[in-house]
């Protein structure tokens, strides 16, 4: 089972534009992940919207202080996959930016 299975990523990207290379990318990075892609035709370039990881997934143990102020705990997993699924996104852009 791949380490990302029943955690979602949502870009969206052109009408026009053919997801498959970034799919791909982002399915290598993030094993297991579904992807869920919309479509905006005022959009110029895709763009990451949305993260989700089930509240049963190991990336929910990752935690951190709410607020430095009290003692309130929050789980940082949907952060971390957002910024991972970003960071595959600025890696696609730069190899895939039209000259």
């Amino acid at each position: 089972m791949a380490f990302y299975q029943g955690c979602t990523i949502t870009i969206e990207v052109p009408e026009a534009f053919d997801n498959a290379l970034l799919s791909n990318a982002l399915i290598n990075k993030l094993p297991g992940i579904a992807i869920e892609v919309k479509r905006n035709s005022q959009l110029l370039r895709p763009k990451i919207i949305d993260a989700f990881v089930p509240g049963t997934h190991g990336l929910v143990h990752d935690e951190a202080q709410k607020d430095y102020g009290n003692d309130e705990w929050h789980s940082r997993g949907t952060q971390t996959l957002f910024m991972i699924a970003e960071d595959v996104l600025e890696q696609y852009k730069r190899t895939h930016t039209p000259q």
